[in-house]
């Protein structure tokens, strides 16, 4: 059983690798002269240039993440919840895909 203080980690290291996925993809697109202000422009271009397969799935994240200042509601909590796996398996894409675009 997961207590209280594992899900407020659990949502805390959600919050941590969204924010660096985004910026590390910012950093990524400035480099090749692409410019992005926000993590959904950083998504879209992402999927463009193939850095994600799906930039949906990523505003999804985007609005689980914009929830995370409001997890002291049950439900709100549920929904971060309900993406974790779906993140790790996503993040893991980005970083290997991100390996490979830097192998080119």
């Amino acid at each position: 059983m997961v207590d209280d203080r594992d899900q407020a980690g659990a949502v805390q290291a959600f919050e941590f690798c969204y924010e660096l996925a985004w910026k590390v993809l910012r950093r990524i697109l400035n480099s090749r002269g692409i410019d992005v202000a926000s993590p959904r422009s950083a998504f879209r271009h992402a999927g463009l240039e193939k850095l994600i397969d799906n930039a949906e799935i990523w505003y999804d994240f985007q609005e689980k993440r914009n929830l995370t200042a409001h997890t002291y509601e049950e439900e709100n909590l549920r929904a971060i919840v309900s993406v974790f796996d779906q993140f790790s398996e996503e993040l893991e894409k980005l970083i290997n895909n991100i390996k490979l675009a830097s192998q080119e």
